[in-house]
């Protein structure tokens, strides 16, 4: 976001890189209130997006469950829902310290049990701090939502 001189009037005006205001008219001055909400949705914007990487971070960390830290990655996880549905007994899994594990059915499930309450809480957490993202009226407290 820039500042934007216009030569005919030798106002300025907040626009775009590309010289552009946010009027219609390119050579009407943004007021005030119109500088300050494109800068709140902008930084209502970026912490969204910051909010969404923490949650991803968090969502795909490893998990740890009876004293064993298991590896979940998106590609992990997505791996071991699909050799926990196509097996019926127990199942070989790589834990954090690359190491390999048998899990019998009940304890494949429990680590199963625990990814998705662990997902369903960092949703649950990601939500919450998205309602309070739109609902900011003032740009000062954007920064006191932090994950």
């Amino acid at each position: 976001m820039e500042y934007v001189i216009n030569t005919q009037t030798n106002q300025i005006t907040k626009g775009d890189n590309l010289g552009r205001s946010f009027h219609q008219d390119p050579y009407k001055p943004c007021t005030d209130q119109e500088i300050a909400d494109h800068d709140l949705q902008e930084a209502q914007s970026l912490k969204v997006t910051e909010i969404k990487s923490a949650r991803k971070l968090e969502q795909y960390s490893n998990i740890t469950v009876d004293s064993k830290e298991y590896i979940n990655t998106e590609t992990a996880q997505n791996k071991f829902f699909n050799l926990l549905g196509a097996t019926a007994g127990s199942v070989e899994w790589r834990l954090a310290d690359n190491s390999w594990i048998t899990l019998t059915r009940a304890e494949a499930e429990a680590v199963r049990d625990a990814i998705i309450t662990k997902e369903n809480a960092v949703y649950q957490k990601e939500s919450d701090l998205l309602d309070q993202i739109n609902s900011v009226t003032d740009i000062g407290d954007i920064e006191s939502i932090i994950w």
